[in-house]
């Protein structure tokens, strides 16, 4: 959606924190997930929420025994990983 202004509006709700990303993942008892999101405009700079979002998930997934082994952000035939820029250690 090059142009436009519509942003994706992601809640961790502070009484849940981040289960609900990890629910498919704990019924399938899985070790590791990978988050991925898109940026339509092309610009792979994570925002201050997707930073944060990311700490907090990576923080779960240590309580739930679920490692998020990297987040990828997509945009304009390139990617950016979190795990590469030490976002996740």
């Amino acid at each position: 959606m090059e142009g436009s202004l519509w942003k994706p509006r992601l809640v961790i709700d502070k009484g849940a924190g981040g289960l609900p990303y990890f629910r498919h993942a704990i019924k399938r008892a899985a070790a590791n997930i990978l988050i991925v999101h898109n940026h339509p405009s092309g610009t792979l700079t994570p925002s201050a929420e997707d930073l944060e979002v990311t700490d907090r998930l990576v923080e779960v997934g240590k309580i739930v025994g679920i490692d998020v082994v990297d987040h990828l952000i997509i945009g304009d035939y390139e990617y950016l990983s979190f795990k590469e820029k030490g976002y996740i250690v």
